[in-house]
């Protein structure tokens, strides 16, 4: 492999592997940056509905603690109860509102069917053994409106004697009004969980449904990790789907305020940036491997050059013309030295040839000494033999 090639590979190489894990550092950052940033942000929309739906159920207990406070001083009665009932069931949110005596005779703003006993309720019950403390009932269908409904009650008491109990129908569409509107993403879902998780609230579930039993129950690890009590982010699988379900409790109620996101439709964000991620690390590399390729070409062309002038000078041919570069690196160096190497060999050479003429031409001339030499040589023989004879 030429040179070339391989400072390209030497170069590119160690280039690619750093962007690529440039690349999945950056994506494992903006990743886990965005789970929290996502866990947050649905926390605090839980939280904040969960206070919302905790206000309003709390302002409706203080209004019923208030009530039995008073009657416990002073209870009216006939006209004067029915009055104060009246007028107690226009509360925000209130539905209806009644005081029960222990006989099963009751005061209430609504027509009750007939032969209802509230004794038989078990907010009734509940607030009888709650010894003087208000009491916020599980969610139920009212059987006087049909709808769905929590009760306040609160026994009435002086001197250890039960003098009735109160009761303040609060309806759930109180809750409906507040989260109807409410908009998490594109498909994620809010919704209210009661004590036996229970739907207290959900776009496609009544509060007769509860999220542990349907789907075969294969949600009740899931509703069991919701009702912990805690304010947090759990990432889970729902239906198939990946999801993000941060839950908030509303401590008044014993509910769980659920607010849901697709980690699919949260991390959109993500892949989004992911791909332009790739795309610019991509052209950075294309860009950074061109100006490598144009930087190593203005190195290795000379070098080829060089080594083909080499192999022609190996090949004893002296007659090319180097011309000077006015580079100043290392190759401007190495090209001006072969150029003085190749003259000073041409010089060398022809000085040679310079002595060889020389040497040739006085060989010549002691040839021709030594054809004089012997000719004389044979003249005086020659006289010799004649002055003899």
């Amino acid at each position: 492999m030429k040179l070339k090639p391989k400072m390209m590979l030497g170069i590119g190489i160690p280039l690619v592997l750093a962007f690529l894990i440039m690349g999945i550092a950056i994506y494992s950052m903006a990743s886990s940056a965005l789970r929290e940033s996502t866990s947050a942000s649905l926390e605090e929309m839980s939280q904040h509905y969960a206070h919302e739906i905790d206000s309003v159920v709390r302002a409706n207990v203080a209004v019923v603690d208030s009530v039995g406070k008073i009657w416990e001083g002073a209870l009216p009665v006939g006209e004067d109860m029915q009055a104060e009932i009246n007028s107690l069931a226009k509360s925000d949110g209130m539905l209806s509102f009644y005081f029960c005596l222990p006989d099963w005779t009751y005061a209430a703003s609504n027509t009750m069917r007939d032969g209802w006993d509230p004794r038989t309720r078990d907010w009734y019950k509940s607030a009888v053994a709650a010894d003087g403390k208000t009491v916020v009932s599980e969610a139920y269908m009212a059987s006087s409106s049909g709808k769905p409904v929590i009760t306040i009650s609160r026994a009435v008491k002086k001197n250890g004697e039960i003098l009735g109990v109160i009761g303040a129908n609060i309806s759930l569409d109180t809750v409906a009004d507040l989260l109807k509107d409410v908009k998490v993403g594109e498909t994620g879902t809010l919704y209210v969980l009661g004590s036996s998780s229970e739907y207290i609230y959900h776009h496609g579930h009544s509060v007769e449904e509860k999220m542990t039993e349907v789907d075969g129950g294969s949600s009740k690890e899931l509703v069991k990790r919701m009702m912990s009590g805690k304010v947090e982010t759990i990432e889970d699988q729902f239906r198939g789907v990946d999801r993000f379900f941060a839950v908030s409790p509303i401590r008044s109620t014993g509910w769980t305020m659920v607010v849901s996101i697709p980690q699919k439709e949260a991390f959109e964000d993500v892949a989004h940036m992911s791909y332009m991620l790739a795309g610019i690390c991509v052209l950075t590399l294309l860009i950074l491997l061109a100006i490598t390729y144009c930087f190593l070409g203005s190195a290795t062309t000379p070098i080829a050059r060089l080594s083909a002038l080499a192999e022609r000078i190996a090949g004893g041919d002296l007659s090319m013309q180097i011309p000077a570069s006015a580079r100043t690196d290392e190759i401007g160096i190495l090209h001006n030295n072969n150029a003085k190497m190749l003259a000073a060999m041409r010089d060398m050479v022809a000085d040679t040839g310079k002595a060889a003429d020389q040497v040739s031409s006085s060989s010549e001339e002691l040839t021709t000494s030594a054809n004089q030499t012997a000719q004389a040589s044979q003249s005086a023989a020659e006289s010799v033999v004649s002055i003899a004879e």
